[in-house]
């Protein structure tokens, strides 16, 4: 009973070991040391395309390819490791394991069991993993290598990289074009062909784009990629597209659009001569190689834009002129965007005038200089504002009165201000008459950064133009001057010297670099005085006169020396001065003869008023004696009078020839005297009247003195007669002072009995007020007399207050 269990045993457990070698998920043989299948499982069967039953006794080689060498399977059971290959099977790959079974004592010959497993898709796998990073290293090595390359070898390096991305899509043609816009001429800048394939390049060398509507479409305004397989998947309105491929040869087409700033700017494409459906990694792998295209070629764009930029700056230092400077501009912006038409306008502040200093076009001639209008230049100045209108924008701005239209109208113009702390002071403008050549918002920003630079290079050459013929006509000035100029440094040396100045010390030329007192004077210091020096220590202007013995003529000259002193902006110290030279000796020979002729004339004055007072004292003294001579009482006192009157004018002569200025007398001095003569000559003393005086030292002319004087002496000799009757005592105030700038006041008052009533200065019949009357109307004077308080004569006479006069 336990020998049948153990038989049913071993049945079920070769069944099942049977049915696991049958389903397992792998192909599986069992093979003897002669290389013959002894079985197989089903698996094994389906995969190599066998009955099972058929492939019993078969040789291995004969089902599968086996790794070379492979003699026999002695070397197995040796090596006890066994053998692994992959081997391909139509479409499919397998991995193949080939390895020793133990031996068993049972069974005589040896067996080995291959196992087969299905590693199609880990390979594909693999390889599109090995295809990525080979992808990944290009990409990166070309980005590498256009970030570090020299910008004018950017298209150089990307025509080597366009022969691996044709060889790495099997494709037997890359190209890259470029195009400036929308609508805008486009041109191949880089292409690679297999050999034995012609150059598409001269095709598309200025070409419109637009001629291929479809491929436009999907490029241009769609931004997607073209893929292509074959010409009949066309559609019919590709008209264009497929006469094209037929005539290149072209079956098949993969093209990308090269976006930058999204904006298309070209388009990177690859074609084969056979139809060819390019996977989706290859499309990735264009798309990414024309990102980096798009990097680069942004990259030579700044560079472009930098070197223009150097350019312009360096011709600002080297052009002779303005006109050389804005062609050299012109120059630099042309090798960024059209320019063919090009034109820059200057704004004057001062005149109100636009200008065209540099103006290029093949349709109109170069403007004359205008007054501030409404064209669309001046509309540019105007709204301080960029401005990009094609035809149809222009003729609307011109329709609601923005602008007028003045010349050929462009097809597109573009214009950016050039401004200087915010002050637009020109115009910078392109434009274009062909359909094929527009302008986009990227050439205004561009345009736009230009200009910063040339508005400052144009206000700097504008400035040193201006600078240079100010410069010039100082020099032409400085040169021209008769007298002397000459500029020194703080250690007096001569920095420059004009004409003038040359001839006066020619023996010692040339002078720059020389001490001026050694050049000029032989000295060993410098001079003393010396206005240089004081101009130097103090910063403030200064003169002197010295004199100059010139030595071939042996001849003693006077020089007039101004030194300026010249100040330092940014030290606010004095590195300098300039000296302004004159020969005074003409003039001080003329100086000494005045002065000589003005001596004898003064004391020939000095002598006619003092021999005027002397003949006055005659006259005075004639009538004394005249009046000693007479018994008559009222005789004798007009006598008196007379003499009182001789004298107030012999006091003003007497004054003058005593005074520096023979013109002009101090009045409060002169009434001191004449007041003390008065009281003296009418006998009344100064303790019985006191006499108060509040005088101001006013210098009065002859004509003014003498009248004015006789009128104090008939007013004092009146109120000394009559206002202090019978010993009586009393008080008289003089006062002398200056009311305004044209008018003094004389005042002379007493505490007497005063007038009567019925007192008219106008009616009065004697003699003194009479004087007093017509004397006041003879120098305009004004008199107003009080009577509340005994009598006050107020005189208000013109005098006009003269510069420098005391």
């Amino acid at each position: 009973m336990s020998c049948q269990k153990k038989s049913k045993r071993l049945t079920s457990s070769a069944s099942f070991l049977e049915s696991f070698f049958q389903h397992i998920p792998h192909g599986c043989l069992i093979i003897n040391h002669q290389g013959e299948v002894e079985a197989a499982n089903m698996m094994a069967g389906l995969w190599l395309g066998k009955e099972i039953s058929a492939m019993a006794g078969q040789p291995l080689k004969s089902l599968l390819e086996l790794p070379s060498p492979f003699d026999d399977l002695s070397s197995l059971w040796e090596r006890k490791d066994g053998l692994s290959w992959d081997t391909r099977i139509g479409s499919r790959i397998f991995h193949c394991s080939l390895l020793p079974l133990p031996e068993d004592s049972a069974r005589k010959e040896k067996l080995a069991a291959l196992f087969m497993a299905d590693v199609t898709q880990e390979k594909l796998r693999e390889k599109r993993i090995a295809s990525q990073l080979e992808q990944q290293k290009f990409l990166l090595q070309l980005a590498s290598t256009l970030l570090v390359c020299p910008a004018e070898k950017i298209e150089e390096i990307i025509t080597l990289s366009l022969k691996n991305l044709a060889e790495y899509a099997q494709a037997d043609r890359a190209s890259l074009i470029l195009e400036r816009g929308a609508g805008q001429l486009a041109s191949m800048v880089a292409e690679w062909q297999a050999e034995g394939r012609p150059s598409l390049r001269h095709f598309w060398q200025n070409f419109n784009p637009t001629v291929f509507r479809y491929w436009s479409k999907i490029i241009l305004e769609k931004r997607e990629a073209v893929h292509l397989h074959s010409i009949s998947s066309l559609p019919s309105e590709a008209v264009a597209e497929k006469n094209f491929l037929g005539t290149a040869g072209i079956k098949s087409l993969l093209m990308v659009p090269i976006l930058q700033e999204k904006r298309v700017i070209g388009a990177l494409g690859i074609s084969s001569h056979q139809e060819i459906d390019w996977p989706e990694e290859t499309i990735n792998l264009l798309l990414l190689a024309a990102d980096i295209f798009a990097s680069a070629f942004k990259r030579r764009q700044r560079a472009q834009t930098m070197a223009a930029l150097v350019r312009i700056g360096e011709a600002a230092a080297t052009a002779d002129n303005l006109e050389s400077l804005l062609e050299l501009i012109h120059h630099s912006i042309s090798q960024l965007l059209p320019a063919q038409n090009f034109y820059l306008a200057l704004y004057d502040q001062k005149k109100k005038l636009v200008s065209f200093p540099y103006f290029v076009d093949e349709k109109d001639p170069k403007p004359q200089p205008r007054a501030l209008g409404r064209g669309i230049t001046e509309y540019v100045l105007r709204t301080g504002k960029p401005l990009l209108a094609t035809a149809k924008e222009i003729e609307e701005l011109a329709s609601k009165g923005e602008i007028e239209v003045i010349g050929t109208i462009p097809f597109v113009w573009l214009g950016v201000p050039l401004k200087i702390k915010g002050q637009a002071i020109g115009v910078l403008a392109v434009q274009s008459y062909d359909r094929n050549v527009t302008y986009t918002p990227e050439d205004e920003a561009l345009l736009r950064l230009i200009s910063e630079d040339v508005a400052l290079v144009i206000n700097r050459k504008r400035n040193e133009a201006e600078l240079a013929e100010k410069e010039q006509f100082l020099r032409n000035i400085f040169m021209s001057i008769q007298d002397g100029l000459c500029v020194l440094d703080k250690n007096f040396n001569i920095l420059g010297a004009n004409p003038a100045v040359e001839k006066w010390f020619g023996l010692t030329l040339p002078l720059e670099g020389q001490k001026c007192y050694q050049a000029f004077y032989g000295r060993p210091e410098p001079c003393e005085p010396c206005p240089t020096r004081k101009a130097l220590e103090t910063g403030l202007p200064s003169m002197e006169v010295i004199p100059f013995f010139r030595i071939e003529n042996r001849e003693t000259r006077w020089l007039e020396i101004f030194a300026f002193p010249l100040i330092d902006r940014k030290s606010s110290l004095t590195s300098g001065a300039i000296e302004y030279i004159r020969d005074i000796t003409d003039r001080k020979i003329t100086e000494n003869r005045l002065k000589e002729s003005l001596r004898e004339k003064d004391i020939l004055l000095r002598k006619l008023h003092h021999r005027v007072k002397n003949n006055m004292q005659v006259i005075s003294s004639l009538l004394n004696l005249q009046a000693n001579h007479t018994s008559d009482p009222f005789a004798r006192e007009m006598f008196r009078e007379t003499q009182r009157r001789i004298r107030s004018m012999a006091l003003v002569h007497e004054q003058l020839y005593q005074s520096a200025n023979l013109s002009r007398i101090n009045f409060a001095s002169y009434l001191d005297h004449l007041s003390s003569h008065l009281f003296q000559s009418c006998g009344v003393s100064t303790h019985r009247v006191k006499l108060k005086k509040q005088t101001e030292e006013i210098f009065l002319e002859v004509n003014t003195a003498i009248p004015l004087g006789m009128i104090f002496n008939e007013i004092l000799t009146n109120s000394l007669k009559h206002a202090f009757p019978w010993g009586r005592e009393g008080e008289i105030m003089v006062n002398l002072t200056r009311v305004d700038a044209n008018r003094c006041l004389l005042e002379l008052a007493d505490n007497g009995v005063g007038l009567p009533e019925d007192f008219s200065l106008e009616e009065s019949q004697t003699l003194g007020l009479q004087i007093i009357h017509t004397l006041s109307q003879q120098i305009q004077a004004e008199i107003k007399i009080e009577r509340s308080q005994g009598t006050s004569f107020r005189i208000f006479f013109p005098c006009p207050l003269e510069p420098g006069a005391p």
